[in-house]
């Protein structure tokens, strides 16, 4: 007689499942940024708005030889207004008993929703840092490039003031499209994939009827869902604004615009280029920048250019009990740049152009809060019961501005990617 040889299968049945450590998604949140990390904040920010002086002239009344007649410096008023940031998250109850306990599922879906919901809401910031309060995240040209009326795919445009930056479309986020720069479409759209060698990014049609692959042959807008040109201030803003427009409520000026550099044809970023920036910068304002942020694609090329400049250190590292090994340390967070009066770091950022450089002066900015980032909880609860539903939602965000100084803030552009 023959022994049955049971195995794992005859008792799958039986098996309490086990779960290991939930795998986070691989997207920033936006709170790496060197920028959004280092933006001086302020939580004074009460009224209707906030007006301060700027002085754009030292005014006469100096000379030589004889008193000079007196003449009063220049001050402009500088004008913020808020801007609101909103997150929000809806849960069923259901979902939420039933994955409550390591034995319903890998994280409880309260937990997972709101550190899901937190870290979109951080990376909306930063794109709003690096972006000009119009909440565009990029243009695309004519009609969709593909697909259909419920599900069109777009080309985001790698030329004028947008082009593609990969870190502004993420998988999940809603959005509305503003037709030839005039018109919101009604309709809502989500984005199911982003394709980045091509730039294509594919939506959902979830609200509404306009049909994208029959647009018009104008330039049309991505903005996020509701934030067409509600967003706050960012440094695309302060390095593209001209003669004939206002900054805060100023006009253009000399002592009040940005240093901009720009390439007529793709251009290599050299030490030199930065050399010339960070000397005219200084030259116009009396101080040079303290941080200059790079594309990705702009820290590697200068990177490769400056590989004979590396340094690695070398340290000891225990293997074994009683033995030591020679190990390499090969690892970076930025370049550290000589200007004419110190150094400062030049940092990479996901949000800024591919083919810009940015330089800023940190003390010449800040952002005013009406209070800090927070859950909206007046109510004395976050999970808000929905009527009629079977369901809660939970809102986080606040009101603020960002106030960039122009004079302290420089752009180059046109540099070869």
């Amino acid at each position: 007689m023959s022994i049955t040889t049971f195995t794992d299968s005859d008792y799958s049945a039986m098996f309490k499942r086990t779960y290991g450590e939930y795998g986070d998604n691989l997207y920033g949140s936006g709170a790496e940024d060197p920028l959004e990390s280092q933006i001086p904040k302020k939580f004074d920010f009460n009224g209707s708005e906030h007006r301060f002086p700027i002085k754009v002239g030292f005014g006469g009344g100096t000379g030589f030889g004889s008193l000079p007649e007196a003449n009063s410096s220049k001050n402009v008023d500088v004008v913020l207004t808020r801007k609101k940031a909103y997150a929000r998250m809806k849960l069923d109850r259901e979902t939420i008993v039933a994955s409550r306990g390591r034995e319903g599922a890998f994280k409880e879906a309260t937990q997972e929703e709101t550190l899901g919901k937190l870290k979109s809401f951080n990376r909306t910031q930063a794109c709003a840092l690096y972006n000009d309060g119009t909440g565009t995240l990029g243009i695309f040209s004519g009609n969709a490039s593909g697909g259909t009326a419920a599900a069109p795919v777009i080309t985001i445009t790698n030329t004028g003031r947008y082009r593609f930056r990969q870190g502004f479309f993420e998988e999940g986020d809603d959005v509305n499209i503003v037709q030839s720069g005039t018109t919101l479409l009604a309709s809502k759209f989500r984005i199911t994939s982003v394709d980045v060698t091509n730039r294509t990014v594919t939506l959902e049609r979830i609200s509404g009827s306009d049909d994208l692959t029959s647009a018009d042959a104008g330039s049309h807008e991505v903005v996020l869902q509701n934030s067409w040109d509600a967003a706050p201030m960012g440094l695309l803003g302060v390095t593209e604004f001209s003669s004939g427009q206002t900054l805060y409520g100023v006009t253009y000026a000399r002592r009040w615009s940005a240093y901009k550099k720009t390439f007529s044809s793709p251009q290599l970023l050299t030490v030199d280029v930065l050399n010339e920036a960070v000397l005219q910068m200084d030259q116009r304002a009396g101080e040079p920048p303290n941080l200059g942020i790079l594309s990705t694609i702009q820290m590697q090329k200068l990177l490769s250019q400056l590989e004979d400049k590396k340094r690695y250190s070398s340290c000891e590292v225990t293997s074994r009990p009683n033995k030591l090994a020679n190990k390499a340390v090969i690892s970076f967070s930025g370049i550290e740049y000589m200007g004419p009066r110190g150094s400062f770091p030049l940092v990479s950022s996901r949000y800024v152009r591919d083919d810009m450089v940015l330089l800023v002066n940190t003390n010449k900015m800040f952002r005013k809060h009406a209070e800090k980032f927070g859950w909206f909880d007046e109510d004395r609860t976050v999970l808000m019961r929905l009527e009629g539903q079977d369901a809660y939602e939970a809102r986080y965000g606040g009101y603020y501005e960002n106030f960039f100084n122009p004079l302290f803030v420089g752009a180059i552009e046109g540099l070869s990617v």
